[in-house]
């Protein structure tokens, strides 16, 4: 919260006001299209080499897709941290055209468990090589596309790029992105 008030300055990125929890530090969403617009210029580029990590506590929902952080908001662009998709937790890459795409599964599911969560996701862009963990443990890795990817629209937290129907029902307390791969001791700590 901090971060966005200091370096975007004003209200006017909060859409539609997420709820501030005072007793447990995180912004509760309630799938009425609340969400974080960080706008361009308040993240590193994140088109290569990245790192996604974030809190979260997911509640039970229909809609298949909860996206902590997105690097870019537009459809098929950017790399999205989902603490559900169709279940488990996820890493998403992808480039406009839908050619490169990847989703990489956690395999474990968080939804209506009642805990907070520790989500993360790498991806190196010389390699191609992708991993996700949850609560400081890899999950899954996967070899995918190298080089930069398109990165059209806004980076944002509680939305995915389909934000109408897919927007955050949960709690966030914080969420952090790199343009370097994190070690796993770096995440776990």
């Amino acid at each position: 919260f901090k971060h966005v008030t200091r370096n975007i300055g004003n209200k006017a990125n909060f859409v539609n006001d997420p709820v501030f929890d005072n007793s447990t530090k995180s912004f509760s969403f309630d799938e009425n299209n609340e969400f974080f617009s960080l706008s361009k210029t308040s993240t590193e580029n994140l088109a290569g080499d990245v790192t996604l990590l974030g809190f979260c506590k997911q509640d039970s929902t229909g809609a298949p897709h909860q996206t902590l952080l997105t690097t870019a908001l537009n459809y098929r662009n950017g790399v999205k941290l989902m603490s559900r998709y169709h279940g488990p937790a996820s890493f998403w890459i992808g480039n406009s055209d839908g050619t490169d795409s990847y989703l990489l599964s956690s395999g474990v599911d968080i939804t209506n468990d009642g805990l907070w969560h520790h989500l993360a996701a790498t991806r190196n862009s010389t390699t191609g090589e992708i991993k996700i963990y949850v609560d400081g443990v890899l999950k899954n890795t996967a070899i995918s596309f190298k080089g930069n990817l398109s990165m059209e629209g806004d980076a944002a937290v509680g939305v995915d790029y389909h934000s109408a129907g897919y927007a955050y029902y949960g709690s966030i307390s914080s969420v952090k992105s790199y343009n370097r791969v994190l070690s796993i001791s770096e995440i776990q700590r």
